[in-house]
């Protein structure tokens, strides 16, 4: 019974995991047709079933601060400073001491 309990809860991880890979590889793939808007979207859905994604934590921060030249208004400039301060805040409750907490930081600042 008890290794039945184990071997289940081990499969549950790795389904969770390879779905969060797939839906990371996808936003990728949308990255790269400079489909940044849909890209959002697999971001955000990888990082419901796994919050504690650092990676995609980390591409949804530079997203949101990369654009910010570009946007006239200043109103829409608040709005994406403030989507990327709630990612950072997300990454900052998971590991405060890492290097990509820390790098996500710099480029929040910047």
């Amino acid at each position: 019974m008890k290794n039945w309990l184990v071997l289940s809860f081990m499969l549950c991880c790795n389904v969770v995991k390879g779905q969060t890979n797939v839906l990371f590889e996808e936003a990728k793939a949308f990255e790269r047709q400079y489909n940044t808007p849909q890209a959002i979207l697999k971001y955000e859905e990888a990082l419901k079933s796994n919050p504690n994604q650092i990676a995609i934590l980390v591409r949804m921060v530079e997203i949101y601060c990369s654009g910010l030249e570009e946007i006239k208004e200043e109103e829409s400039k608040k709005v994406q400073l403030n989507k990327a301060k709630e990612y950072l805040l997300l990454a900052k409750s998971i590991d405060s001491t890492q290097a990509d907490y820390l790098y996500l930081k710099t480029v929040y600042l910047g």
